[in-house]
């Protein structure tokens, strides 16, 4: 497959006449992994087969694969307590992560991929029939007394690294974590920050007011005599519903709570050979109660998250990484939300103009949560009076 696509990218550069010049961002070939893991594996067993020869290369070559086979199931063994550890400690994520099943903490922590299982069968195979043959398999457990064992046990550390023997699919904290910053969730937390936050939340001092100047001129331009328009909380509140789903319009999470108006005053950048971008926010008034109740209405600045929406739509197609975003999307949102908390926290002139909702927009019934009433709790903190 690197093959085929080495192949298209040099026809496409010789068709563009960037040979020289322009290089296609790839990944690391598999393929020269799998033949420079296959180089040293044969190294390794010909030297080892060549210490231990004494008078035939075939029984030099079984006494290596004995003991090969003793130092890949004491890994395994190895690997089967760390998941046992593991098993335990993600008990603590049951509720959050795993809506209380204790079957799901199982199967992440103790499926074995296909490679391995078949590892694992065919070498105990090997050593049940080798304990009826010889019964002498504490000979091989003993301590590495010769330079051959010591290379068969490194060789069963790269077959087993190789094939995954100690890869598990557990979705802890733990886990992200190991990732250092470099998980899904927190490269879209950057990204949205400096993609869109950075720009349409703080003034430059220039051409954009900043979005509370903006939020005082929709309260100056809106109002009349008879009504005063007010936005009580003057933040850009931001959606993050714990399923991703953000409908177009608010109304529809909101049990027609929310209804949109107009939008503030667009900020408008060229971006990324993009002339003229256009960036907008849009006002709403939450009715409390309903529209029917012909209460006050609470006007407030609210959107949802978008790349909450598009890793959302990710997950209704099947993709190369599909299965490992399904299985790790709580993660995956829970990190997003709090690198984007972190980053807003640490830059002054954008913390006090954005508030993040993270919510769970669907109750243990399955009946959708009214996201009007979270932001009226959320508005009365800051605002008590306004409602």
């Amino acid at each position: 497959m690197e093959i085929i696509q080495e192949k298209k990218n040099n026809e496409l550069n010789e068709k563009t006449g960037e040979n020289d010049v322009f290089i296609y961002p790839h990944q690391p070939s598999m393929t020269i992994y799998i033949l420079l893991i296959t180089i040293v594996s044969a190294i390794v067993v010909a030297v080892s087969i060549r210490l231990v020869y004494k008078d035939s290369y075939l029984k030099a070559f079984i006494d290596n694969l004995t003991t090969f086979v003793v130092c890949f199931l004491i890994l395994t063994l190895g690997s089967i307590i760390l998941r046992t550890i593991s098993f335990f400690a993600e008990l603590e994520y049951l509720k959050n992560h795993y809506d209380n099943q204790v079957h799901k903490i199982f199967t992440s922590t103790f499926e074995f991929n296909v490679i391995s299982i078949v590892f694992i069968v065919i070498c105990s195979i090997y050593m049940i029939m080798f304990a009826l043959r010889k019964g002498d398999i504490l000979s091989y457990t003993r301590a590495f007394d010769s330079t051959s064992n010591i290379l068969i046990f490194l060789l069963s550390i790269i077959a087993s690294q190789s094939i995954g023997l100690f890869r598990y699919k557990s979705n802890s904290t733990y886990t992200f974590n190991t990732l250092d910053g470099v998980d899904y969730g927190t490269g879209m937390a950057y990204s949205y920050y400096y993609g869109y936050l950075k720009i349409i939340l703080p003034s430059d001092g220039v051409n954009n007011p900043g979005l509370r100047a903006k939020m005082e001129d929709y309260e100056h331009n809106q109002s009349t005599s008879e009504v005063k328009i007010t936005i009580p909380v003057k933040k850009l509140f931001i959606l993050i519903p714990e399923s991703g789903h953000i409908p177009p319009d608010l109304r529809d999470a909101s049990n027609n709570w929310l209804e949109s108006t107009t939008n503030l005053e667009n900020e408008i950048r060229d971006r990324a050979g993009t002339k003229r971008r256009t960036y907008r926010n849009t006002v709403y008034k939450i009715h409390p109660g309903g529209e029917g109740q012909k209460r006050r209405p609470v006007y407030i600045v609210v959107e949802g998250a978008t790349p909450m929406l598009t890793f959302y739509e990710i997950l209704q197609h099947s993709h190369k990484h599909s299965d490992t975003y399904k299985k790790n999307r709580v993660q995956i949102i829970a990190a997003f939300y709090k690198t984007l908390q972190n980053i807003l926290n640490d830059n002054a002139e954008c913390r006090d103009t954005c508030e993040l909702v993270y919510y769970k927009d669907y109750d243990k019934n399955g009946t959708r949560v009214n996201i009007g009433e979270i932001l009226l709790d959320r508005i009365r903190k800051d605002a008590p009076h306004c409602c």
